[in-house]
């Protein structure tokens, strides 16, 4: 069976790569001919048939060509096809037999498999990567967790809500299958772990592992709390596009909880004249709750969909979009003061490409 798992993957790659080529020489013509060869599958026993009725097989050079999403369902697998924002085209082909994804969350929406679990407590991120495959669609406002048990059952730790590899968990169907890397609080090994995929709500604030040096020239200010602020830098003209703030926490040793809501107030401003004018002010949702030690995160996304605070649509040109700060966060017997930093604002383009 692995001899024919690699045939199978080695035809398929040759498969793609000759639809590649087709592709990115659009201009340079291939004659190929309709080949009149009768194609069957043989399967675990079962024999399947390339008709010429749901499709063709080509004759390229004396080589056969047949429709790489045809064999590779014939085949049992299961092929996606993405374009990403930047215009890159990627294909996407999954042989998995449904018994190696044995984990799955208890209302059966999902099955994970080839599960890799990397545990860390400094520097390179806690990470668990695998497969997941949809029984069928995620309800709206739900997110795909996974939680690490030890061997009494007790929580380690929760994953970032699970961002899929080429697609997204929104607009997955039942049978669509997906790869993943997904990132937990830093910890020991737990010994003898278990894991458990939970699909829960969304939240306003989700949690993330925040990765590399905040600190030195252009850094963070502040501890064990500090916020950030992110996104994307080059805009199109009249396109909404996200910020997302970041309370992020410090302290090495312990987790921080903020008891008493708290929210932020973004403003955007545009220099004219050499004067600063306010152009937008924009609100996160109040949060409160935990934030997990070293690094550990809590995000939120603020759309800004180009419009002043009048409501009329901004003209392109340079912005600068900045988190009010600071602000006090109340927490257990103790509060935390959020002071400003770089690192909490970023400049924004619109039509206006940063050099």
């Amino acid at each position: 069976m692995n001899n024919l798992k690699k045939f199978i993957l080695g035809f398929i790659c040759a498969s793609a790569v000759f639809a590649a080529v087709a592709a990115v020489s659009a201009s340079n013509e291939i004659k190929a001919l309709i080949s009149s060869i009768h194609v069957y599958f043989h399967v675990n026993g079962e024999t399947r048939y390339l008709g010429s009725d749901e499709t063709i097989a080509l004759n390229y050079k004396g080589q056969l060509y047949v429709p790489l999403r045809k064999f590779s369902e014939q085949m049992g697998g299961d092929v996606h096809y993405s374009e990403a924002e930047s215009g890159s085209k990627t294909v996407d082909i999954f042989l998995a037999d449904d018994r190696d994804l044995d984990l799955q969350d208890k209302d059966g929406y999902v099955r994970m498999g080839h599960l890799d679990v990397t545990f860390s407590e400094m520097g390179d991120l806690s990470t668990i990567t695998g497969t997941i495959k949809f029984n069928r669609s995620i309800p709206q406002g739900k997110d795909i967790v996974i939680a690490i048990l030890d061997q009494n059952g007790k929580e380690a730790g929760v994953t970032e809500p699970l961002q899929l590899q080429n697609q997204k968990v929104s607009q997955s169907v039942g049978g669509d299958m997906a790869t993943f890397e997904t990132h937990f609080p830093y910890m020991k090994t737990v010994d003898k772990y278990k894991l458990e995929v939970r699909v829960v709500d969304k939240t306003d604030w989700t949690y993330n592992q925040i990765y590399g040096n905040l600190y030195g020239a252009g850094g963070v200010m502040g501890y064990p709390l500090v916020v950030t602020l992110d996104g994307d830098v080059n805009n199109k003209k009249n396109v909404p596009f996200n910020l997302r703030v970041s309370i992020i926490n410090l302290d090495k040793e312990s987790s921080h909880t903020i008891t008493k809501p708290v929210a932020f107030d973004i403003e955007i401003v545009q220099n004219k004249d050499g004067k600063e004018e306010l152009v937008r002010t924009l609100h996160t949702k109040p949060f409160s709750g935990k934030i997990v030690h070293q690094q550990g995160a809590v995000s939120t996304i603020v759309i800004w969909d180009q419009k002043d605070n009048n409501g009329k649509l901004v003209p392109a040109g340079e912005y600068w979009a900045s988190i009010k700060l600071p602000v006090t966060a109340e927490g257990a017997g103790t509060s935390y003061g959020l002071e400003d930093s770089l690192k909490a604002m970023i400049p924004v383009f619109i039509d206006t490409p940063f050099q």
